[in-house]
């Protein structure tokens, strides 16, 4: 007879012990899928840039700074600075007395907007640097400096006081009262203290310096270094290249603010290395040390070392996020110590905008600032090629080419290449979007530094003239070049012609009606339509209008009957027709079973929708990069693109 009741039981304690089971159970697989999750997008986020962030440790060993200096590298880097305003006579002896419980009536300038505009630039551009505290360093004059270009910053009125040796930046009140100026390291030579003494008759200053007891320019001087307590530091004289370290007095720093100084508004702070241990990052951001201390700053010059990198990246990411700072000039020095100097943002009602400025401060005496008027210009300013020393190259000593055979070891990342360039390029190129004329003119002096990214720096590129570069061939087939719009000096193509032997050159120009070097000539302009076509061209100098007959491009391309173009130049006297329908990865030339490798193609002043037509949608619809980004005399834009995704192409110029 079976026992109901106490199966009843045992049922009842096996449900029980289910039932515990099933939660554990549950509990197990939910914490684990939350595990899974969390590794995979780890991975996924590592793996995105692992092998770039592996290789940059061991890279800056051997690169030191990813942008040579110039008289390092032999070559002039791009600048651009837009000039200061009009300076207007200062009277300090004229201006009202200052009245901080109203606002003014009729501020000089909309903060608001200013920030606005500042931050659109500059967000964008410090993005690249998001971790690497080394390369925004390293690359922080040659990208940020841009921004100060934007319309309405460039019209804040920034006064230079520069002593010879260092160049410092003030914006001068615009009503009496009380001036406050700090110097954290002061040196011997106050030149600058004393222009703006003159301009400010009611000035107070205060001094410090460990290595010299006495500063007539300072109303206060005190012989300490700032630190986090009162002991004394070693350090080095920064004014001083041949100073060995020496042990110096030092004061903490928040009783020289609170005590020394004792003011509630600084209106110009300047930090040189000779500050000490002053940690600037925790006193200037949000929350800091002198909103601790109700402490107000107007003004800042920073100047900081290359090893300060670490201390730079966590003031400078911060105060972006914030957005209460703008900065401004930043400048490359010749100074071993890699000094930059820096200044805070931040609006008071009667003073019409106060500035912390960025930017490297070694005075640079051969540095003219630019009119506004004209154009960047990143060639020399002779017309006359300069014809360049032939690099070794033997074209009859190559292997022939096996594009078909895979490689163990490519000397090149071809994925590398496309992160490093995408990474770089455009977030740079966001701040032009909607401006084609802003693209063109500033093509050059906002993205040449990419070409020192990881991997596109050692792609083996040649410059065989004035901005006319090549990627020789590292293995012997037939080689094709195309020209639309060959001009009149051709010391370029006679090179390549020397240098490979077998190349065979295709050729069209309104301009000329012969070429001597381009064995299949025709004196055409190429455009969408067959027809003629009047163009502006410049013919010594002068723009004139001349009547070409234009030929239609496809036309002309199926007539050559090929499917790989080795060398593709583009000039600016082509003809008219849209070149990005034809290049893109799904344009005509793919459709045409064409490919091209290399190519150079400049566009001239004016045709900044052209550019921006061409540039922008490399982001996800090209195959190529662009290296060599050049603003030419003329106002027009010119870059060097290679092929990176064919695998003809890469192995017969990246790969092997």
């Amino acid at each position: 007879m079976v026992n109901y009741q106490l199966l009843r039981n045992d049922f009842s304690a096996n449900t029980e012990k289910f039932k515990e089971f099933y939660r554990y159970r549950k509990s197990v697989f939910y914490y684990c899928g939350i595990i899974l999750i969390v590794v995979f997008l780890a991975v996924n986020f590592l793996s995105y840039d692992d092998e770039t962030i592996d290789s940059q440790e061991q890279n800056y060993a051997e690169h030191p700074r990813n942008i040579v200096a110039e008289q390092e590298s032999g070559q002039k880097l791009p600048f651009t600075t837009t000039p200061s305003p009009p300076l207007i006579p200062y009277k300090y002896e004229e201006l009202p007395a200052c009245d901080f419980s109203t606002d003014s009536p009729k501020p000089l300038h909309n903060a608001e907007a200013i920030a606005n505009e500042f931050f659109k630039c500059a967000s964008m551009i410090l993005l690249r640097f998001a971790m690497n505290p080394q390369g925004m360093l390293f690359n922080w004059p040659y990208t940020i400096y841009v921004c100060d270009e934007e319309d309405l910053s460039s019209r804040i009125p920034l006064i230079s006081f520069d002593n010879g040796q260092k160049q410092y930046w003030a914006v001068l009140p615009t009503c009496q009262e009380k001036t406050t100026l700090v110097t954290l390291g002061a040196s011997e030579n106050t030149k600058s203290e004393e222009d703006i003494k003159k301009l400010l008759k009611d000035l107070e200053t205060f001094g410090t310096d460990p290595f010299h007891g006495k500063n007539n320019a300072y109303g206060k001087f005190n012989q300490v270094a700032l630190s986090t307590d009162d002991h004394e530091i070693s350090m080095v004289d920064s004014n001083d290249k041949f100073s060995d370290k020496n042990f110096v007095a030092t004061v903490d720093q928040r009783e020289f603010f609170n005590v020394t100084v004792g003011t509630y508004k600084i209106d110009m702070l300047w930090i040189t290395p000779n500050a000490g241990n002053f940690k600037y990052e925790k006193y200037l951001n949000k929350d800091g040390e002198f909103e601790k201390m109700g402490v107000k700053v107007c003004q800042i010059n920073i100047e900081i070392t290359k090893n300060d990198a670490d201390k730079w990246f966590k003031l400078i990411n911060p105060l972006v996020q914030e957005k209460r700072f703008i900065f401004m000039r930043p400048m490359a020095t010749e100074d071993p110590n890699q000094r930059l100097c820096v200044a805070l943002f931040y609006v008071i009602s009667l003073f019409a905008i106060t500035v912390l400025m960025i930017h490297f401060i070694q005075y640079d005496s051969n540095r003219k600032i630019v009119p506004a008027d004209k154009i960047i210009v990143a060639v020399e300013d002779n017309d006359e090629t300069t014809k360049k020393p032939l690099p070794p190259f033997n074209y009859d000593s190559l292997p022939p080419c096996d594009l078909n055979e895979e490689l163990e070891k490519p000397k090149l990342n071809l994925k590398t290449i496309q992160k490093s360039f995408l990474k770089c390029v455009f977030p740079l190129l966001t701040r032009f979007f909607g401006n084609p004329e802003g693209l063109l003119f500033n093509f050059s002096s906002v993205l040449s530094v990419c070409d020192d990214e990881e991997e596109i720096r050692n792609i083996d590129v040649t410059e065989i003239a004035n901005d006319r570069w090549v990627i020789f061939p590292k293995c012997n087939e037939n080689n094709t070049m195309v020209t639309l719009g060959v001009e009149k000096e051709t010391n370029a193509e006679s090179w390549l012609e020397e240098k490979i032997p077998n190349l065979k050159m295709y050729g069209t120009s309104g301009l000329i009606n012969a070429s001597r070097v381009y064995e299949h000539f025709e004196n055409v302009a190429i455009g969408k339509e067959a027809d003629s076509v009047k163009m502006e061209v410049m013919e010594n100098g002068v723009l004139v209008n001349k009547t070409m007959d234009q030929k239609k491009i496809e036309e002309y391309i199926k007539d050559l009957n090929l499917t790989k173009i080795d060398i593709l130049w583009i000039n600016p006297y082509y003809g008219k027709f849209s070149f990005w329908d034809y290049l893109k990865r799904d344009g005509w030339l793919s459709k045409q079973g064409i490919t091209i490798c290399q190519m150079i193609i400049e566009v001239p002043k004016g045709h900044g929708n052209q550019w921006a037509e061409m540039i922008k949608p490399m982001q996800n619809n090209s195959s190529f990069v662009f290296m060599k980004p050049t603003t030419t005399k003329s106002g027009g834009a010119k870059a060097f693109f290679i092929n990176y995704q064919d695998p003809e192409c890469t192995r017969k110029y990246l790969e092997s």
